[in-house]
């Protein structure tokens, strides 16, 4: 179980800091426009998450075997980052509205 989370923050490592740049400009247009701007930080997270999709199967498609000797599907890999990546979202979000 443990070795599994070493492999999924492994493979979060990919994208970790274009997620975090991401995420810190979703932060400060949710701290500066409030709530009438989530619609759009909905589609920027949406967008970059695509994005990242593409170019990691585009140029890391073989280190997917890798994950799949350790017995981790694609589907589960990016299940899991996805997850992470969203909920340290709605952290930033949640820290930016009590300070707002």
């Amino acid at each position: 179980m443990l070795k599994q989370i070493e492999l999924y923050l492994h493979f979060f490592k990919n994208f970790a800091f274009l997620s975090l740049i991401i995420n810190s400009i979703s932060t400060k247009l949710f701290f500066t426009y409030g709530f009438s701007i989530f619609i759009g930080i909905f589609w920027i997270k949406t967008i970059s998450l695509a994005l990242t999709f593409y170019f990691i199967n585009e140029y890391k498609a073989k280190q997917y075997f890798y994950y799949y000797n350790f017995g981790i599907s694609r589907l589960k890999l990016w299940g899991v980052c996805i997850f992470i990546d969203l909920m340290l979202l709605i952290c930033f979000l949640i820290i930016a509205n009590t300070f707002r």
